[in-house]
């Protein structure tokens, strides 16, 4: 739209007599130029479709409403940072993503035990008037006791992953028997070979030894369906959340436990020397 006159000539950011310029026209106005210059634009307008492009690939997948700002976030197992009203996907290094997916499940089960302590929260002097009664357990709500077992469950998975990325790795020479059994079974996802090796971080070698001992001499991988919790519960007290995973003995699965110890021992060995 020109409210003016083309000439030619030299001005102010010119470079010559054959610039040319818009002039204003001698007399008029510009308000009076604008309203009649609208008047003669045409234009047709048409439904625009959208075409934001979306990071995520499932249009089925449902992004949560709770995540924080500038928090991370697991979607459709696939790592976001959320960036205000932006997902952006993580680009760091890949070995850094089991680590912080640890750690929102940490974060997020400190988050529901937190909400539950504030949505009635229990005096000092009550706690002790309820505990002095015997039988109080029989007064929790099984409801939330299962939900609480479930959370501490978590939570002790999510510190295990974490323990296990910043363990070094050694020479486990039976670490793939492992993950193939799980694999088979269907419980790749709930654990981990690595992950299972840091429920013994910490065990005295002595006590690894004598587990491995027992284990062979007790014939552990003939042992009945039925006995295996009872000889788990003297031998490993400190695991039973995990004594349905070593007692399953599909796909070969007594081999778990067997190898685990077996590859702790040897390291130890190894170490001494």
């Amino acid at each position: 739209m020109v409210l003016g006159k083309i000439v030619e000539g030299n001005k102010l950011y010119g470079h010559g007599a054959d610039d040319t310029m818009c002039i204003p026209v001698e007399g008029a106005v510009l308000k009076d130029q604008l309203a009649k210059a609208i008047k003669n634009i045409r234009f047709k307008a048409a439904a625009v479709a959208e075409t934001s492009e979306d990071i995520f690939d499932d249009d089925n997948i449902e992004i949560p409403l709770n995540v924080r700002n500038f928090s991370y976030a697991v979607i459709a197992d696939k790592l976001y940072y959320r960036n205000n009203s932006d997902f952006e996907k993580f680009e760091g290094k890949k070995s850094d993503i089991p680590r912080i997916k640890g750690m929102i499940e940490i974060r997020d089960c400190l988050r529901e035990v937190i909400s539950c302590q504030i949505d009635k929260p229990a005096d000092d002097s009550d706690l002790f008037t309820f505990a002095a009664d015997e039988n109080w357990k029989d007064k929790l709500s099984s409801n939330k006791m299962k939900k609480l077992s479930a959370l501490i469950t978590d939570y002790e998975r999510c510190l295990s992953r974490i323990r296990a990325c910043g363990q070094p790795v050694k020479d486990r020479q039976r670490r793939n028997d492992i993950q193939r059994i799980l694999y088979s079974r269907g419980q790749d996802r709930e654990y981990d070979a690595d992950m299972l090796y840091t429920l013994f971080q910490g065990t005295p070698p002595e006590r690894i030894t004598a587990i491995r001992q027992e284990l062979q001499a007790k014939n552990w991988h003939l042992k009945p369906k039925e006995q295996r919790d009872d000889f788990l519960a003297d031998l490993i007290p400190e695991l039973e959340r995990y004594y349905p995973l070593f007692s399953d003995f599909r796909f070969g699965g007594y081999r778990v436990l067997i190898d685990l110890i077996a590859d702790i021992d040897d390291e130890n060995n190894l170490t001494d020397r």
